[in-house]
């Protein structure tokens, strides 16, 4: 996996923990909606000019995943469908412009974690979960304030 691709496994992480608070009906469903929409968006030949703005809608989505794990249980399965959907498709829209096929099925087995996930929140241990996802937010910020700031690595040298 290459360096870029790293944000599909964050992005499936993050959904897996959101998918969690989601009811246990629902659940399989927005996993199945999210490895679906992973797979055809993972198809689509995307042109190189649209790799930057895939990357960065992928990190947006995990910073929304990863906020949708603060969110209340709901009654409808709508929220968890379209959050799974998203997730799926930034993954695979990565996964195509950057990498390959191969580089999703790796990343794949990640969206069963909503399971046990899942698990952990019906025993009342949910802020475990909101744990997690803070630590994803932080990630996310870290990476894309990266850019902005002038470290030694992306400078060039002075010695030069």
């Amino acid at each position: 996996m290459t360096g870029e691709n790293w944000s599909p496994a964050i992005l499936l992480l993050a959904a897996a923990l959101s998918l969690a608070i989601a009811p246990k009906t629902y659940r399989l469903q927005a996993v199945l909606a999210m490895l679906g929409s992973a797979v055809l968006a993972c198809l689509v030949a995307y042109p190189p000019g649209w790799q930057q703005p895939i990357l960065a809608g992928s990190w947006i989505s995990i910073t929304i995943c990863a906020l949708s794990v603060y969110r209340r249980p709901e009654a409808s399965p709508a929220p968890s469908l379209m959050l799974a959907a998203n997730a799926g498709f930034w993954a695979g829209a990565v996964s195509a412009s950057f990498g390959s096929e191969r580089d999703l099925l790796l990343v794949l087995p990640l969206t069963l974690l909503a399971f046990p996930a899942g698990w952990v929140a019906t025993r009342g241990a949910s802020i475990t979960l909101k744990i997690l996802a803070s630590w994803i937010i932080a990630i996310t910020i870290l990476i894309a304030s990266l850019p902005l700031v002038a470290t030694p690595g992306y400078v060039q040298d002075h010695m030069n």
